[in-house]
């Protein structure tokens, strides 16, 4: 408009139909006519800033044609008027807003939005919409609303109602639009707006263009210095018989500015020739000029570019203009750019945040959550998984924040009120700190004090660090800024630097990305508080505050703006350098500069750069309704989770520590010290005991048991260090009991018991060795030592029984084992302790060899048994070890009668031999013995055969000459093998009676167990 010299631009007196009475524009009270020519409606250009000074209420409208000069005219009055105003000065403040933006369907006044506009684009001096919203109602601040008919068609009449409605009496404003629109609106709304001024531009003459065009080119002719490539084009323009189409058609484009000044870089700074323009059949609509007008202009702003070049430029562009469209805007404002982002890819810029947050819950090793027991998610995956979705929701749709800036504490009258509030601030936090310090002490004690007063102190003081910060970081104002990109340098230093202090008004993420520091204080107070060390609170708070310094660029304005740089870059709709971008469009014409933002040289620029870019599809209608609910109850869903993990911590189980326990049950027993104990033994598990036993037959009897249990912390703050010996102080009571009970009424310790509580090789320690009984039928008795031992938290009891064995071997033994489990490497060789031989006269030396077969299979020579005898009953035999032995009374004195079976039927004064049974199958085992004087009448053995358990009716098979009875019985569930024999002594006579039951696939075990008796008999 003003290059090389401004285009001569000038308005008259509007439609009197849409503007208001000449009294109400003046001010003159009802009954008092208003001077004639009192106010002037015409001028030009240069004359806009006088015009509008003389208007009494400071109401305008300016109108006219697309492309006349309305928002070239408003941005030349609000400059002028700014230079103006001094810095005292009352006058108004002029500030532009484009009207494209407001929506007077969502229900907010003019004002309203205007202040919020306001208070958005001009933090600084407008902290809040409200002190706007006070400006522009007082007059103070003079809001040009410019392109009134860019709002939607149906919604303009309305918006004028809310504009007429929210005058007050000292509110000024200045509106442009379109004349067809605002004649249409006015019409609609049945009056005008009131006390404004109405003036309309003016089209451009020939005479006009004929003045400005010709000094825009250089000169053609020496002859005739005023001949320029627009002369003929011009004079036919002038020539009042040239009544061709395209004469008619150029003479209305050019009657606008706008096309003057696109004609003017198309022609003017090119080699291009204007006649073209009326190339006969050409260009015979306006439309088809003005599109060509603004492609050659488009065309000569990057025709140094190449042609390549020069599409993809325009295709850029193209791309920004419809974006702005959609924004209802006419700026290209970088923080906004993220709105063209797809709502996924905005969400998931929470994702690093919430990653972190996970890989801190880790590191931090607390527990095991809740949910455990139904879903095998870890705690540090529940965690980050909740921490997304709640983020996703809450923080990952929202628009980025405005350009922040660093900046000094508030001015001098606004400190007081904001220190009372920090005071405010801080007596509510100290109270709440307070509460927490006496809450962590009821729950775990003094320990829970300590804890609980450090971590009050160190949350005064980060939040006395984010106040402090906070008053630093302020939103930055676009219009003080020398460029776009100084904006944008300040916001990415100011997130860079205070990425840590989450931002006023965006929630209260802290609390979020400081979850694992309040898992971890739970955990320390409770369960953890053997395993938290000073390295693993120093890696999860920093660990917290990088996913709060994440979450805070992820969603700041230079966060989102790199996101689109890097989705637009890729999809190939924008450069990767896009500041440089820009300042070439605003170099070449395209683009204006307005402080922090970029704008397009005029509206039908924009618009007609944004028809060469498709119209977005429009979402899918039940996926797009369904998106806020789903997106809503996964954030409701996250934050419950987050929630509830805090409360499951109460009662999450602790971790043992400073030792965690051996990684195996049976881990303290190894295969090297089993095999210098004994020739065949076999391994078995029971809770968090390992119990070992001898299984070759013909070997003395060696039964193993080592117990580690890992205390945790328990209530309290007890630690488990202090509830491990708790507990070992009460098993040494008990053995303090047991050895009072021992010592008997002469008070002096029993021989058979020795005890020792000094404290190696641990921190506390007992040892008993003493001698005992199987309470097998054989009554033999093993050697054993029990030792129980505390280190830190662990405790370690081992129990070591073998046969034969004296006291010394059974305690060294023992004390070496329990070495073994504790880890050191001082235990003594195994196999370097002496062993005690077996006596001539033992069980092992009255077996009977070789197994001799009555029926079916016999024992191997090392097959895996135990050498059973009862001592009651002449009874001797091979049968498995894991048996229980129960002596059951008769009513008749002379018959004696053992039952037995697999250990999981052991019950109340059983006898047991050995580990548990395992995969040893089910057996019953009947032994009945009938003593008679010199012999048995038929009468007692009739009642002796008539008791004994199962079927009576069988077949009974003669072994030979005076041998023994045999008898098979095979049903489809139960294989059963029956022995009966007689014996005599010189004064006595026994009958012998013995029964084995199993399932059929397991007939061959009854047959050995048989056979063993059989040989022992005598084998006869």
């Amino acid at each position: 408009m003003t290059t090389p010299t401004p285009i001569p631009v000038r308005w008259r007196a509007a439609d009197p139909l849409v503007t208001d009475h000449e009294p109400n524009v003046l001010g003159v009270p009802a009954g008092t006519a208003a001077r004639a020519g009192s106010l002037e409606t015409d001028g030009e250009f240069a004359g806009i800033p006088e015009f509008f000074a003389g208007l009494p209420r400071g109401r305008l409208v300016v109108l006219g044609a697309p492309g006349a000069g309305k928002t070239v005219l408003v941005h030349r009055l609000a400059r002028r008027l700014l230079e103006a105003r001094g810095p005292a000065s009352g006058a108004p403040v002029p500030v532009v807003l484009p009207l494209a933006s407001w929506n007077p369907a969502e229900g907010r006044g003019l004002w309203q939005w205007a202040a919020e506009r306001l208070s958005a684009e001009h933090p600084v001096p407008l902290p809040t919409p409200r002190t706007a919203l006070d400006l522009i109602e007082s007059g103070r601040v003079l809001p040009v609303l410019d392109g009134f008919d860019e709002l939607p068609r149906p919604s303009q009449a309305d918006a004028l109602r809310q504009l007429r409605t929210s005058l007050t009496t000292h509110a000024r404003y200045v509106l442009t639009s379109r004349t067809r629109e605002y004649t249409r609106a006015v019409e609609a709304a049945a009056l005008p707006m009131p006390g404004a001024v109405a003036v309309e531009l003016c089209p451009l003459t020939v005479d006009d263009l004929r003045h400005y065009l010709p000094r825009t080119s250089r000169r053609t002719s020496r002859a005739d210095p005023s001949r320029t490539k627009w002369s003929p084009v011009l004079a036919r323009l002038a020539d009042p018989a040239d009544t061709r189409r395209e004469t008619r058609v150029l003479r209305q484009v050019l009657s606008t500015p706008l096309m003057v000044a696109l004609a003017r870089v198309a022609y003017s700074e090119t080699d291009a020739d204007p006649a073209e323009l009326l190339g006969a059949g050409r260009f015979t609509t306006r439309q088809a000029v003005e599109r060509h007008l603004y492609d050659a202009f488009l065309t000569a702003a990057y025709a140094d570019a190449g042609p390549a070049l020069a599409a993809r430029a325009r295709r850029r562009a193209a791309f920004l203009a419809a974006h702005a469209r959609r924004l209802g805007d006419t700026e290209i404002a970088w923080w906004r750019l993220e709105q063209a982002l797809p709502s996924w890819l905005r969400r998931l810029s929470v994702l690093p945040a919430a990653v972190t947050t996970a890989l801190t819950v880790r590191f931090a090793g607390l527990g095991a959550p809740w949910w455990d027991r139904w879903v095998p998610v870890p705690l540090w995956a529940g965690c980050g998984l909740a921490a997304l979705a709640y983020a996703w929701h809450e923080w990952g749709g929202r628009p980025s924040r405005v350009p922040q800036q660093t900046r000094l504490p508030l001015s001098a009258g606004t400190r007081p009120a904001v220190s009372w509030t920090a005071v405010g601030k801080a007596a509510g936090w100290t109270l709440l700190a307070v509460g927490a310090v006496y809450l962590a002490y009821g729950i775990a004690g003094s320990h829970g004090r300590r804890l609980g007063a450090v971590l009050a102190a160190a949350f005064l003081a980060y939040t006395v660090l984010c106040e402090v910060l906070r008053r630093t970081r302020r939103p930055a104002d676009p219009q003080t800024a020398a460029e776009p990109a100084r904006l944008l340098l300040r916001d990415r230093r100011t997130a860079l630097a205070l990425g840590v202090v989450p931002t006023r008004g965006a929630g209260e993420p802290a609390l979020v990305w400081g979850l694992p520091v309040i898992l971890l204080a739970l955990w320390h107070l409770l369960g953890g508080r053997d395993v938290v060390t000073a390295g693993t609170w120093l890696g999860t708070v920093a660990g917290a505050a990088l996913s709060t310094w994440l979450h805070e660029n992820a969603t700041s304005a230079w966060g989102r703006f790199t996101l689109a740089r890097l989705w637009l870059a890729t999809t190939g709709r924008l450069p990767w350098r896009l500041m440089d971008f820009l300042r070439e469009a605003h170099a070449k014409g395209i683009l204006r500069q307005s402080g922090g933002v970029h704008r397009f040289r005029h509206i039908e620029l924009r618009n007609r750069l944004a028809e060469d870019i498709p119209a977005p599809a429009p979402p899918h209608g039940r996926l797009h309704a369904l998106g806020e609910p789903v997106g809503g109850a996964l954030g409701l869903l996250g934050g419950v989770l987050l929630f509830s993990t805090a409360l499951g911590m109460l009662d999450a189980d602790g971790v043992p520590a400073p030792h965690p326990g051996p990684a195996t049950t049976c881990a303290v027993l190894p295969r090297e010290a089993l095999d210098a104990l004994m020739t065949d033994w076999r391994r078995t598990t029971r809770d968090d005991t390992c119990l070992a036993g001898e299984q070759a037959p013909f070997a003395p009897e060696v039964q193993v048991s080592v117990q580690v249990r890992a205390m945790a912390p328990g209530p309290g703050g007890l630690s488990g260090a202090q509830v491990a010996h708790q507990s070992f102080q009460r098993m040494l009571k008990f053995e303090q009991g047991q050895r009072r009970a021992a010592a008997g009424a002469s008070g002096r310790p029993s021989t058979a018991m020795f005890f020792d509580d000094r404290p190696a090789p641990g921190d506390e320690a007992v040892r008993v060795v003493t001698r005992t009984g199987l309470r097998t039928s054989t009554g033999t008795l093993l050697q054993r030592a029990r030792f129980t031992v505390r280190k830190g938290n662990l405790l370690v009891a081992v129990r070591y029984e073998e046969e034969f064995a004296s006291r010394r071997r059974v305690a060294a033994v023992a004390e070496s084992l329990l070495r073994l489990a504790l880890g050191r490497d001082d235990a003594r060789d195994l196999a370097g302790i002496p062993r005690t031989r077996p006596p001539h006269d033992s069980r092992l030396t009255r077996h009977r060899q070789p197994e001799r077969r009555l029926l079916g299979a016999v024992w191997g020579r090392r097959e895996r048994s135990y050498l059973w005898e009862f001592p009651v009953a002449p009874w001797r035999l091979r049968a498995p070890k894991q048996l229980t032995c129960n002596w059951g009374d008769e009513d008749n004195p002379h018959v004696s009668v053992y039952d037995c079976g697999t250990r999981t039927d052991t019950s109340s004064g059983a006898s047991t031999v050995g580990p548990p049974a395992g995969s040893i199958p089910r057996l019953r085992l009947h032994l009945a013995e009938l003593s008679c004087q010199d012999s048995c009448s038929r009468t007692e053995t009739r009642r002796f055969a008539a008791d004994r358990p199962g079927p009576a009716a069988v077949r009974w098979r003669p072994h030979g000459k005076g041998g023994p009875l045999y008898a098979v019985r095979r049903t489809e569930k139960v294989y059963e093998l029956r022995l009966w024999t007689e014996l005599h002594s010189s004064r006595n006579a026994w009958q012998l009676y013995m029964s084995v039951r199993v399932a059929p696939r397991h007939a061959e075990l009854a047959q050995k167990i048989l056979n063993s008796a059989y040989t022992q008999l005598g084998g006869r």
